[in-house]
């Protein structure tokens, strides 16, 4: 018994060094095709964390190239890489969904909106559904950044769904730094769900102790997604 254990834990080392393995060599991928061949002769064995690690330095490199200089077939070219890529991974994140941090949530749901990716949306869907019972661990920054990310693809989530994320956002909300609730509000006006008036007292509160630190276009935005809300501030909250 102890040499099968020994030999499982072996086993789980060795897993254990090739995802890290597979980890540094996703983080010095220098371009799209490189990443690609990496997800079509090894994909399959990605891990949660290679998966989003992945997603995100696809966006990082495909980003880099944006200024080149480069004729449409090589365009055409990056974008059918990038398309197979996103592909590959999405089937594999599926595979993996359960295992993903709320962090690696939030980079798959960005990168996507960098790739401006036509995400799979029974993917996304998985992912969303991952997020619901993860949304416990969430950090304000993750309750911000998820569905901001969502509400930039165009998929707005199911009204439970958003119930559930309002609720965990009221019990955090004294946390809220004024980026992230700039981008909780937007997303909400995206998605044109209206809390409920306890949360809804509670956002202005907020909105009133963060506001300083804004930007004037930021602000800006915060009061256009109240409005869109049909959040009507009051004269507190405007002269702050």
């Amino acid at each position: 018994r102890m040499v099968q254990e020994h030999g499982r834990k072996t086993m789980e080392e060795q897993s254990h060094e090739r995802v890290m393995e597979m980890g540094k060599r996703i983080r010095e991928a220098k371009s799209v095709g490189e990443l690609t061949r990496m997800v079509q002769e090894h994909g399959f064995g990605f891990s949660a964390n290679n998966v989003s690690n992945a997603f995100d330095m696809l966006a990082r490199v495909h980003q880099r190239k944006a200024g080149d200089s480069r004729s449409d077939d090589e365009w055409a070219d990056d974008f059918d890489a990038v398309s197979e890529a996103v592909d590959l991974l999405s089937k594999r994140g599926s595979v993996t969904v359960r295992k993903l941090t709320p962090q690696g949530m939030c980079s798959i749901a960005d990168a996507l909106v960098r790739l401006e990716a036509k995400p799979q949306h029974e993917f996304v869907g998985a992912i969303s559904q991952q997020a619901l019972r993860s949304m416990p661990f969430f950090a304000t920054k993750h309750l911000a950044n998820y569905p901001f990310a969502l509400a930039r693809l165009g998929v707005t989530p199911s009204k439970d769904w958003l119930s559930a994320l309002v609720n965990h956002v009221g019990m955090q909300l004294h946390d809220f730094k004024a980026m992230d609730l700039s981008k909780l509000l937007f997303s909400l006006a995206k998605f044109q769900f209206v809390p409920h008036p306890e949360i809804r007292t509670t956002l202005l509160t907020r909105v009133e102790a963060t506001c300083g630190q804004l930007s004037a276009f930021e602000a800006s935005k915060v009061f256009w997604s109240l409005g869109l809300l049909k959040i009507v501030p009051p004269p507190k909250v405007l002269s702050a």
